[in-house]
């Protein structure tokens, strides 16, 4: 008797060990002023994205609990030097923009004219770790935010 409650006990607790919700884990995508093009995956530091606008327009939505994360290597983002049109649109929920840090990491938009430099129509976005210049509004939020 005690071997097959032991056996229940065990087959019980694998099949509720199953049931478990997999704990889903955030895409982390990079963007570097540095990278050549955005023809990299965008998956890791060296296949970095160049522009933060085609990021924005390639991760998919995260979720609520497992947002995507755009992660931005230090540097200074703008039209001039790498690349960027502003305003950078931020249509898909639940995506994170991080910066490097305020010191590190700018948004520029002084060569595009009085624009904002984020546009968010979305909801659960974020944004830290930047300095904005040059732009009518930093982030211009429609929706969420």
């Amino acid at each position: 008797m005690k071997h097959r409650n032991q056996w229940l006990l065990t087959s019980t607790l694998a099949v509720a060990l199953l049931a478990l919700p997999v704990l889903a884990a955030a895409t982390t995508y990079y963007v570097d002023d540095d990278a050549a093009d955005n023809s990299g995956d965008g998956l890791t530091q060296a296949t970095a994205w160049k522009t933060i606008k085609y990021a924005a327009a390639t991760v998919p939505a995260g979720t609520a609990a497992v947002p995507n994360i755009i992660m931005v290597l230090p540097g200074t983002y703008d039209n001039t030097n790498n690349g960027e049109v502003f305003p950078i649109a931020f249509d898909n929920d639940y995506v994170s923009l991080t910066g490097a840090g305020s010191g590190t990491t700018t948004i520029d938009a002084e060569s595009a004219g009085s624009v904002d430099a984020l546009r968010v129509d979305a909801t659960g976005f974020s944004a830290s770790g930047f300095t904005f210049d040059n732009a009518s509004s930093a982030i211009y939020i429609y929706e969420g935010g």
